[in-house]
């Protein structure tokens, strides 16, 4: 699950995703200088059949520019579940929001980010 939060300037992961990616991918988060993020979405062709497309939205690299990126971990109550069946919530901040426009569309439970 992906959010955007204007109040926040980074990127936050919960702590299970952070755990995830720290124990078990041997990947050292406290040095990260650059991410991409993209989403996963539900295409129809045109024997109107489903397909999922990986949709590239943006890529962030640690500069002069965009001093105040900062990616953490975060414990939050959002979910009944435990932590091995809870969703993994990456929180993106406006170092994200900065690179392009994120329209919603209430009536049709749609999002597009345009940049």
């Amino acid at each position: 699950v992906a959010v955007f939060d204007s109040g926040l300037s980074g990127c936050l992961l919960t702590q299970p995703l952070w755990d995830l990616l720290v124990d078990r991918q041997s990947i050292d988060l406290t040095s990260v200088n650059n991410l991409d993020v993209g989403v996963i979405t539900k295409a129809s062709n045109s024997n109107a059949k489903e397909s999922l497309q990986k949709k590239h939205l943006v890529h962030f690299e640690t500069d002069s520019t965009m001093p105040f990126f900062r990616l953490s971990p975060i414990s939050l109550d959002w979910f009944d579940d435990d932590d091995d069946t809870c969703p993994l919530v990456v929180v993106l901040g406006q170092t994200f929001l900065s690179q392009g426009s994120l329209t919603i569309d209430i009536d049709e439970r749609q999002a597009t980010f345009k940049s």
